[in-house]
């Protein structure tokens, strides 16, 4: 199974790059949307959005929501709003503090 991760943070990507390795699933790094546009959704059980970098790309993820991937996110403290916005889009977030702690259990139902 494969996580595809937006992120162009290299330290926090690599933090949750370890926690899906630990579970045992593959993970692929893209840091631009057109990346993540073109990923091929086929083998994708699950979609990690840093919601800081994503902007309004919503209407891409629908793709990966109809092949039945999980859709994940994460922002920072001071951008609160965009928790309620990814919310709307069927992206289950988290700020980012806690989102790593609960990254595990979250893939390990997936």
């Amino acid at each position: 199974m494969t996580v595809l991760l937006f992120d162009s943070d290299l330290i926090f990507s690599s933090k949750v790059k370890g926690a899906i390795k630990r579970i045992g699933m593959d993970c692929e790094v893209v840091s631009r949307v057109e990346d993540l546009a073109s990923a091929t959704s086929a083998n994708v059980q699950a979609i990690i959005l840093n919601l800081d970098l994503f902007g309004q790309a919503y209407d891409l993820l629908h793709r990966f929501s109809k092949q039945g991937a999980t859709l994940l996110g994460y922002y920072s403290h001071v951008n609160a709003s965009l928790n309620k916005l990814a919310k709307e889009h069927g992206v289950t977030s988290f700020p980012r503090a806690i989102f790593i702690s609960k990254l595990e259990d979250m893939l390990s139902c997936v």
